[in-house]
């Protein structure tokens, strides 16, 4: 059995306040749903190639805090600015995956290219589509020595919540009826963030993709609040189902692992799957 818990933000005690320790952040395998490389391409073509980043954005079905990813920023963001955050990522994916790659940075692309025709590339992408050939063959020009463009769009961002054994259980005592004072305490929590994102790489002399990728990667953190056991327990609420127990996450804020570092993670483990060429240091 599951059971939802509602957040309440309250100022606390300070002994309270100091109860919740975040115990521990791990990564999880991520999983890679789709890879598909465009018949006759060579994948030697891409060792030593100059691959240009042109951005990194949020897909239409992502959902994100911006005003958190954002700050200071009012409103939604542009491509341009999402662009600025997400794709020096996309960027140390490659160095740190293909060796044998040549990745042109963002900040170098994004200052050779006509901001308007960038913008129109940005925005296909975003919105779900596939950039127009000749758009990206334009683009190629004000690229001299580049191959290919890459772009990765981030396709979903979930954060998932549960509460240990214990908790579970004395919310069904409570439910029961039963005298549960002391036991509504939430000793574990495990704060699941999983982002799904796509990549794609055209080549600039055809404008059309060669490579596309798409999985997810998630992180966990784990917190644990062991003092919380002498704090008062929250009074039952009479709700539209009857009395029932509302459990309070106190302490220090329950927080889901950092967005940009999970992203990271998806991005190595796409670029993972590139195709490599055969012979020594081949796949």
């Amino acid at each position: 059995m599951r059971m939802r818990i509602r957040f309440r933000n309250r100022r606390l005690p300070r002994a309270v306040a100091a109860a919740a320790l975040l115990l521990a952040v791990w990564a999880c395998g991520p999983r890679i749903r789709q890879v598909d490389v465009v018949a006759g391409f060579d994948p030697a073509d891409l060792t030593g190639a100059r691959v240009a980043v042109c951005g990194a954005v949020l897909g239409p079905g992502a959902e994100l805090d911006r005003t958190a990813a954002f700050p200071g920023i009012s409103g939604v963001p542009d491509e341009l600015v999402q662009c600025d955050r997400w794709a020096p990522v996309l960027y140390g994916a490659f160095l740190e995956t293909r060796p044998d790659i040549h990745p042109w940075p963002w900040d170098a692309v994004g200052s050779q290219l006509p901001t308007d025709r960038l913008m129109l590339l940005l925005d296909s992408w975003a919105r779900g589509g596939s950039p127009d050939p000749a758009l990206i063959q334009d683009l190629g020009r004000y690229l001299p020595g580049v191959g290919y463009l890459t772009l990765a769009r981030i396709e979903g961002n979930e954060v998932l919540t549960r509460q240990s054994l214990e908790t579970t259980d004395a919310d069904q005592r409570v439910r029961d009826g039963r005298d549960v004072h002391g036991g509504m305490v939430d000793r574990t929590m495990n704060v699941q963030r999983k982002v799904t994102v796509a990549v794609e790489i055209f080549a600039t002399e055809t404008g059309l993709s060669v490579w596309f990728a798409e999985g997810t990667a998630d992180r966990r953190a784990l917190f644990n609040a062991p003092d919380l056991e002498e704090a008062p327990a929250p009074p039952p609420v009479e709700g539209p189902e009857g009395t029932r127990a509302v459990i309070d996450v106190q302490g220090m804020p329950v927080k889901a692992p950092d967005f940009d570092a999970v992203f990271g993670d998806a991005c190595r483990a796409l670029l993972a799957k590139l195709p490599r060429p055969a012979g020594p240091g081949g796949g």
